[in-house]
């Protein structure tokens, strides 16, 4: 198991590596795409059956490509379009096919399914395309990418290691303290030698690295829920050792908004 882990993980840091080296829009492309199938898997684990599983998709990738292509001052609006859009859509669509079973579960269900998965995988891109120095020339999006897997591969091997209380045993029983602390500290020293050798230490870093892991980790505690609740133990399995797109982007998820908020507001 852990070898498919590490091999899966090195092949997909070549593949992210090539991506982000190709430019903004093959970066972004590529990001929508795992944007769509991480929105098949969402969809799956919605709490009611649905037929229609490739709406979600297409309106994840819609929403990404609204905020990418139009100029800022026509993008928010664009968003609001799509929502409202979806929102009428998905209620007819509930109407004729389910009648009024389960009607709040489904469209809410849906409907944050387009801003968790489409805004979460859009704000990775903006990290890509982030201008401010000295986090300039994709340093932005490295730094969060490296807090917030540093995080999930301390938290992994220091649980392994020393864990024994759990940290929320109903929802993940394999999470505990002591995985939850080393993954915090193996995301500050993670960050403090990437700004090290970028020669822009400061103790602020070992503060924004800390949110990220923590942030990561409820994410990752976030998708934990929804697989229970699933009755599931893998969101998929594209992944060979780490399971679906959820299972290996659940952590970026949350801890990449709350990065992009920090860095604007420190730079």
């Amino acid at each position: 198991m852990l070898y498919k882990r590490v091999l899966s993980g090195v092949v997909g840091l070549i593949l992210l590596a090539a991506a982000v080296l190709a430019g903004s829009l093959p970066f972004f492309a590529a990001t929508a795409a795992v944007a769509g199938a991480g929105a098949v898997e969402y969809h799956r684990l919605l709490p009611v059956e649905d037929d229609n599983q490739l709406l979600l998709p297409l309106l994840v990738i819609s929403f990404m490509a609204s905020q990418y292509l139009l100029p800022a001052e026509r993008a928010l609006s664009a968003a609001g379009l799509i929502i409202f859009f979806s929102f009428f859509y998905m209620y007819f669509d509930q109407l004729k096919n389910y009648s009024y079973d389960d009607i709040m579960t489904r469209l809410a269900g849906k409907l944050f399914g387009i801003i968790y998965m489409g805004g979460g995988m859009y704000i990775i891109a903006l990290l890509r395309d982030f201008s401010r120095p000295p986090l300039e020339g994709t340093r932005a999006l490295w730094l969060v990418l490296l807090a917030a897997w540093s995080a999930d591969t301390g938290a992994y091997f220091v649980g392994r290691a020393w864990g024994r209380t759990p940290l929320a045993p109903e929802i993940s029983p394999n999470k505990t303290v002591a995985g939850g602390l080393g993954g915090i500290i193996s995301s500050v020293l993670a960050v403090s030698i990437f700004m090290l050798i970028l020669g822009e230490f400061s103790l602020i870093w070992t503060f924004v690295a800390a949110l990220i892991s923590i942030a990561a980790l409820l994410g990752d505690l976030f998708i934990s829920c929804l697989k229970r609740d699933a009755g599931v133990k893998d969101a998929g399995y594209i992944i060979p050792g780490h399971g679906g797109i959820l299972d290996r982007f659940d952590s970026l998820l949350l801890s990449a908004p709350l990065a992009y908020i920090l860095l604007i507001l420190l730079l």
